[in-house]
Formats: structure tokens, C-alpha cells, sequence
């Protein structure tokens, strides 16, 4: 019935639940048809695209988490083991990592990095490292020191920085409670630490610090089914940026995000990625100041905070998240060539462990 039903409702292009582009009915042709893509990609949109889906997963995994989280209070209980994510005071945080088990990956992620820097030797190369909860035993402080292995072990031509967290009052202070993101003062440091790097400017002061009236439930309440019991205000800083154009994809849009909407008190479903902006294969900011360089930005969803502060410092910034590239501009990304073809003077990586260690962030364009 979802799949007679599908085609004639209106679809969402953001999966607020999940904090994710929503996958869309895909068109018909015979080729997707044979090789079985089409019915693959239907059966991704019926998943997001019909309406009780959400609420049907919601209630699926909140009916599970009530009798612990009854348990846990009845117990006094206060580090929290909510199926693999744990609650300490009021904040879900992720089980620590182990180095040893990450080595070989982050051994693999420096020799494609090395092979890319070594090849571009024109270009100025940076690396922000992100901490966060996965990085620190919050039991002990004892660190994972994955970023201190890269520094011992890069042996490339590049500035490296991290965002440090150093124990759990800190991790409280720069990330969000129910989410897996840094909230607006995480944020803010972040971008004071990485325009320091790349250009040696201070960062832009933002002009009011503000709360909305609207409450979200990250990706860490969602994935224990806690969004009916986890809950946290969103406050961001605002800032008076230059006019300047965005182009999502190749195609210029009217804006990135939906910040004007929380500023008008017409909030959709509050999140992360909605207030910010969603993961695309391609962002390119243009602020049409011709003294200054282009940079490329190599990231995922933590940077879309920060893309339009940094890139206010720059002539044009493009932001490529290689988990959609190749499904948003239908190729490969080859970063030599682009490079090139967009005259392209400082490159800079961001992102958290897993930025460093997936496979998915591989890159194309080296030796």
C-alpha cells in the first residue's frame, strides 16, 4: 500500500529523525530497472517518505528505553549504559575508542593524504582534528591520542590543529547533550581556531548570542530511541556577514540553511542540520573579494557550522562532503583536478575520528 501511496503525497527532502538528506522517489528507466537500482532507491524513499514512518520508529525504540531509564533512576545509577550510548548527569555520550584498533585505518587515511599533498606541492595543506566524547574516557580523562599518533606519524607537508577536549566539563560546555555535533560555542571556537590557522586573522565577533524557541533531539536521543525523554534548547551566536552567493550543487539558491526562519520564529522540526545546513556533494561560497585565495574545504557535517564564517575570510570557498559527492554531481571527485580547474590555494581537512579512519573519505587525485 506505502508503494501505491508514495508517489502521490509530498515528498521531504530532510529526514529530521535522522538528521539526513531523505532519499527520494527515484525516475524510471529501463537500466535502473534491470540492474534493480530503481527498486533499491523505492525502497530507501518509502522508508523516509512516508508520513508514520518516523513516528513508528520513535515509539519502537522509546517503548524499549523506558523500563531502563525507570531502572536507572530507581538505582541512582549515574554513568548510564543505554545500548552502547551512555548518560552521564544529563548528556549522552558515546563509549570511548581504542587507538590500537584504529591505527591501521588512520595508517591507511595518512599514506592517501601524503599521496595527494606530495602531488600538489603548489598547495598550502591543513588538518583541524575534532575531539569529542569517542576521544576521551570521561571516567579517567584518559585520552585516545589519535591525533597525537597522525602529528608522530604524518610525516607531510601540512599545518595541523586540533579542538581539544580535555574532560567532561569541557565536552559539556562545546557539545550538544542529545546530539552528535558541537553546539554554537563549540562551533564558535572552532572557527576562531581554524581562520587563526589558515590566514592568521582573528575571527569574525558575532553580533548577539541568541535561544529559540525550539527544542531539538539529536542523532545520539534518536538512535536510543530518547526523543520523547531528551530534549535541549537551541541557541545560537548570529553574525553580520558580507552578501555573498551560494551555490549548492552548481546551482545558485536563494540560501544554505534555515537560520532565517528560527530568526522569524518559523521553525520546522528543530535540529542540527536545520538550522545549519545539510550534508551536499557541493558548496560553493562566492563573496567576491578577488584579493583574497579560494579554499577548499574537505569535511562532513561538523564544518556546515563553521563553511560560511570561514569562507567570508576568502574570495570563494567550496566545501565537498564526499558521502554525496558522487550522488550529487554524478562523478568521482578527483581532487588534483579540482585543484586546478578552480584555482585553489589552501586546502583544509576537517572533521572527527571518523572523518580520518572511513573509507569513504578516500581521495582520488594523488601518485
Amino acid at each position: 500500500m506505502g508503494g501505491l501511496i508514495i508517489p502521490y503525497i509530498k515528498q521531504s527532502d530532510f529526514n529530521y529523525l535522522e538528521n539526513r538528506a531523505a532519499n527520494r522517489l527515484p525516475s524510471f528507466t529501463l537500466t535502473k530497472f534491470l540492474n534493480n537500482s530503481f527498486q533499491n532507491q523505492y525502497e530507501l524513499a518509502l522508508a523516509d517518505q512516508l508520513p508514520l514512518n518516523s513516528k513508528m520508529k520513535v515509539v519502537e525504540k522509546s517503548s524499549s528505553l523506558i523500563s531502563k531509564l525507570a531502572f536507572y533512576k530507581l538505582n541512582h545509577i549515574l554513568y548510564q549504559n543505554l545500548g552502547g550510548i551512555y548518560l552521564i548527569e544529563d548528556n549522552l555520550v558515546y563509549a570511548f575508542n581504542d587507538l590500537n584498533e584504529e591505527i591501521p585505518r588512520l595508517d591507511a587515511k595518512m599514506a592517501n593524504y601524503r599521496s595527494i599533498i606530495n602531488s600538489n606541492p603548489q598547495v598550502k595543506w591543513y588538518l583541524y582534528y575534532i575531539e569529542k566524547d569517542t576521544d576521551i574516557n570521561f571516567e579517567n580523562n584518559a585520552k585516545l591520542g589519535a591525533y597525537e599518533y597522525m602529528q608522530n606519524h604524518f610525516k607531510a607537508n601540512l599545518t595541523m590543529q586540533k579542538f581539544a577536549i580535555n574532560n567532561f566539563k569541557e565536552f559539556q560546555n562545546y557539545f550538544y547533550k542529545t546530539d552528535h555535533h558541537w553546539n554554537y560555542k563549540g562551533s564558535y571556537k572552532a572557527y576562531q581556531e581554524v581562520i587563526k590557522m589558515l590566514t592568521g586573522e582573528d575571527a569574525q565577533n558575532y553580533t548577539e548570542e541568541r535561544c529559540f524557541d525550539a527544542y531539538i533531539s539529536g542523532s545520539k536521543a534518536t538512535d536510543i530511541g530518547g526523543n520523547l525523554f531528551f530534549k535541549e534548547q537551541l541557541c545560537a551566536y548570529l553574525f553580520a556577514l558580507p552578501e555573498h552567493d551560494v551555490y549548492i550543487n552548481g546551482s545558485l539558491v536563494d540560501k544554505y540553511s534555515n537560520k532565517d526562519l528560527y530568526l522569524a520564529g518559523k521553525v520546522n522540526v528543530p535540529s542540527y542540520g536545520d538550522y545549519y545546513g545539510s550534508d551536499y556533494g557541493l558548496i560553493e561560497f562566492d563573496f567576491q573579494q578577488p584579493t583574497k585565495t579560494n579554499l577548499l574545504i574537505l569535511g562532513e557535517s561538523y564544518d556546515n557550522a563553521i563553511n560560511d564564517l570561514v569562507a567570508s575570510h576568502f574570495n570563494k570557498t567550496y566545501n565537498v562532503d564526499l558521502r554525496a559527492y558522487k550522488t550529487d554531481m554524478g562523478k568521482e571527485f578527483n581532487i588534483a583536478e579540482f585543484i586546478k580547474e578552480n584555482d585553489i590555494s589552501q586546502v583544509l581537512f576537517i572533521g572527527n575520528i571518523d572523518f580520518y579512519v572511513l573509507d569513504t573519505f578516500m581521495l582520488e587525485g594523488g601518485n
